[in-house]
């Protein structure tokens, strides 16, 4: 069973920081950016209590962003973080956006998000953002 835990940033980068630092040659190397001006959510998702990824979600007045999702390596490929990619994406629905936007830069990422979540549009193809609208 996979939960989503809601944290605020300042408690959620240390349990999610030794998720990375565990891990060499990560996509990115940090939970949050501190400089970001952005409102910022942290999720800690979980595995019967196991930390084992996390994500952090940038949002606006009507409008989101999927910033970071991390599964750790030992799960990947295992569907847990197809299963955690759609209970955010369903925690997102409900709340008051009308869209969602991820940046994707491969094709594998894109397969990825595409399985979980369903079709994407691309909302800026020289950022290499997608978007869902709810």
């Amino acid at each position: 069973m996979v939960n989503l835990d809601y944290a605020e940033p300042e408690q959620a980068v240390s349990s999610a920081s030794k998720l990375l630092s565990k891990e060499t040659g990560a996509k990115f190397f940090q939970v949050v950016d501190r400089d970001d001006p952005r409102n910022v959510s942290c999720v800690l998702i979980k595995q019967c209590d196991e930390l084992i990824g996390f994500a952090t979600i940038t949002f606006g007045d009507d409008t989101c962003e999927i910033y970071r999702f991390y599964i750790a390596p030992e799960h990947r490929g295992s569907g847990l973080g197809t299963i955690a990619a759609r209970l955010l994406d369903k925690d997102l629905q409900d709340e008051p956006f009308d869209t969602c936007f991820l940046q994707i830069d491969d094709v594998r990422t894109l397969r990825f998000w595409e399985h979980a979540l369903g079709p994407l549009e691309v909302a800026n193809e020289t950022a290499n953002m997608y978007r869902k609208d709810y």
